[in-house]
């Protein structure tokens, strides 16, 4: 089986950007499945539609990345200081990608800066970042989060962590 990392390189570009598209523009996914097998596993070619990623600190931070690929399967990797460590695979629902799009507009999630806090200066090298990134329509549009970021950010922020922690609580139960 192979672990769940994205081999596309991701840039990071610190310059807000604004994206004419609208995500409820993005088509479902080109290939939905309804059950997985362990080659659904397999993420090369797949586009990367969803990724929600918690990065270590010099202290006890939950470090741990969640990827959604085109074809509705989702890897949870557990990395350091969260309650379950190691790769968990599932699939997630159509309406539940739709959901995820349509939070991510109604909070204008193409259109937030690339980085907070914007002002480089502010930037405190030990905090923990939070990256998410959202598929747009071909266009991975990612936001780096240390601090400062806006609260309709911090409340989409809260809504992955929650998807993430059912997604793992029932992948356990499962066992």
């Amino acid at each position: 089986m192979s672990a769940c990392s994205n081999k596309k390189k991701i840039t990071h570009n610190h310059r807000p950007t604004s994206h004419s598209s609208n995500i409820n523009n993005i088509p479902s996914m080109p290939i939905f499945i309804s059950s997985m097998t362990e080659k659904d596993t397999l993420t090369k070619g797949l586009d990367l539609l969803l990724q929600f990623k918690k990065t270590a600190c010099f202290g006890f931070c939950p470090t741990f990345e969640f990827n959604l690929y085109s074809n509705g399967v989702a890897c949870y990797q557990g990395l350091q200081h969260v309650t379950h460590e190691g790769n968990f695979y599932g699939l997630i629902s159509e309406s539940q990608w739709n959901e995820i799009k349509t939070k991510a507009s109604n909070i204008k999630f193409s259109s937030m800066s690339n980085y907070y806090p914007t002002n480089e200066q502010e930037i405190i090298a030990d905090l923990p970042l939070t990256i998410t990134g959202i598929n747009y329509t071909g266009e991975f549009k990612q936001v780096t989060d240390s601090h400062s970021a806006p609260a309709e950010l911090k409340k989409f922020e809260e809504y992955l962590s929650n998807i993430v922690e059912k997604f793992i609580k029932e992948k356990i139960e499962k066992k």
